[in-house]
């Protein structure tokens, strides 16, 4: 083992770790030592990722920076469907005071004592570890990234990401809903004032990307980002792109086009093994859930309990959301498989399947390439429906409308009535699904170049990063 170059990757949220998993594979095969540290929380649904990790005797360590050796070791959260809410606290005047002292506006102490923490976490593990890279699964305000990148580049080490997602603002609507992000303290009108790159005006509405206290730790300790309401936009060395699209996107937003690098993804090279055998694939799949083979297959991406601020029409509960999505998927003349977002639980929603909806308890990307039809909410794994040319119904109940998914090949519809009338136009015209399909082929190639040699170029600058060092 001695002499290998090692890097570490800090995992900061399961919905990223899937994307960082390829890369610890690639590294497995290629002479590279990974380590993994997670700096979140662990779901279930990351458990079998841990447990695979730890057979092959992957360095593993928590978010206090001790390391993983079993299983037991392993404190796991679980996620509900949205059955039961949260009851109300009554709001005295003790608990308005405790609320208020407790608001991420006014509490100063509590952040810092938070970043203080990560970067001591941090440090311990680079001097333990001493990797020749680290590697996040995305640098986002508002979470700690930016002071793991500092804490590496204290120590001469590049930092990297594979992205996942675009974003400049346009998600502004997840934003507007957050209490603490609004102008209605006196806190965040005055950082709105004094530092105007980190307000964005919302169909007349001011909101802050993150709450004043966050805001002035970042300015004080150096590691704001230039345009924070931008995905990547500190001081990551390396920001590894699926494609062209992701270029055109992240340059245009005003990204440092020295960072970007259009080198393809791990999950593309697994489409494009996949694409190459479809049709045995497919075979497989249909006996396994016993499907009718005269019928189409729909594949959906089940979404997260987290994105529901603003479906009104669901009353903003995951519950309905699923009993709808479900029903009306199982509705259609098709076999359908159901992939849920990783921080679901996939045994809980296994009281849904019937003879044609199917759950499936794999990676999402091993079930896109082999669809008819790619059925989401403004999810970020549109990119592989788009790179394989399969029509995608892009159900925008929150009315994002994000600039980069407006293209021919996604079908948008924001109500349940869109919803069902482009649901049945899909799965019932031949000729409007023939057309929207080939609109998607025509996109297919700026979304991931499906070669297979995508691990080949991402090896080669992960080497290039750690042989030059800052």
């Amino acid at each position: 083992m001695t002499g290998k170059k090692k890097i570490l990757f800090i995992c900061h949220m399961s919905t990223f770790f899937t994307e960082q998993l390829g890369i610890i594979k690639l590294c497995l095969g290629n002479n590279i030592i990974p380590i993994i540290q997670f700096a979140c929380y662990i779901d279930s649904s990351m458990v079998p990722c841990i447990e695979q990790c730890l057979k092959i005797n992957i360095d593993i360590y928590d978010k206090k920076g001790n390391k993983i050796t079993n299983l037991d070791d392993v404190e796991i959260i679980q996620h509900t469907t949205g059955q039961n809410e949260p009851k109300k606290v009554k709001q005295t005047l003790k608990r308005r005071f405790v609320d208020f002292k407790n608001n991420p506006v006014n509490n100063w102490s509590d952040i810092k004592q938070r970043f203080q923490f990560r970067k001591f976490v941090t440090r311990k593990i680079l001097n333990e570890v001493k990797p020749n890279l680290v590697m996040l699964g995305c640098d986002i305000p508002g979470h700690d990234t930016a002071v793991c990148i500092q804490e590496a580049h204290r120590y001469g080490i590049k930092t990297s990401t594979v992205t996942i997602a675009m974003s400049n603002g346009d998600d502004v609507d997840f934003f507007v809903t957050k209490e603490t992000h609004s102008m209605k303290y006196f806190l965040n009108r005055i950082a709105g004032l004094l530092f105007p790159n980190w307000v964005w005006n919302y169909k007349g509405k001011k909101v802050l990307r993150l709450p004043a206290s966050y805001i002035l730790y970042y300015k004080l300790h150096g590691i704001e980002p230039p345009k924070p309401w931008l995905f990547n936009s500190g001081y990551i060395d390396s920001i590894i792109l699926d494609g062209k699209a992701y270029y055109d996107y992240y340059a245009n937003a005003g990204l440092d086009k020295k960072k970007l690098f259009t080198l393809g993804n791990l999950n593309i090279d697994t489409l494009y093994h996949i694409v190459q055998n479809k049709d045995e694939l497919r075979n497989q799949i249909y006996e396994k859930y016993h499907f009718d083979k005269n019928k189409k297959l729909i594949v959906t991406a089940i979404p997260p309990k987290y994105l529901m601020a603003g479906m009104d029409e669901f009353h903003d509960n995951h519950y309905e959301l699923l009993e709808y999505w479900t029903k009306t998927l199982k509705n259609t003349n098709c076999n359908v498989i159901g992939c849920p977002h990783p921080s679901l639980d996939i045994e809980s929603l296994k009281k849904y399947e019937s003879d044609n909806f199917k759950i499936y308890d794999g990676h999402t990307v091993e079930m896109v390439g082999l669809a008819d039809i790619f059925v989401v909410n403004i999810s970020s794994s549109m990119k592989w429906a788009i790179a394989c040319g399969i029509p995608v119904l892009n159900f925008d109940i929150q009315n994002m409308n994000y600039i980069q998914y407006q293209i021919g090949g996604i079908v948008r519809a924001i109500n349940k009535q869109e919803f069902e009338n482009q649901l049945k136009k899909l799965t019932t015209d031949d000729a409007y699904y023939n057309e929207i399909k080939q609109k998607q082929i025509e996109k297919s190639q700026d979304w991931g170049v499906l070669d297979g040699k995508a691990g080949e170029r991402i090896l080669n600058h992960l080497n290039f990063l750690m042989e030059k060092n800052l």
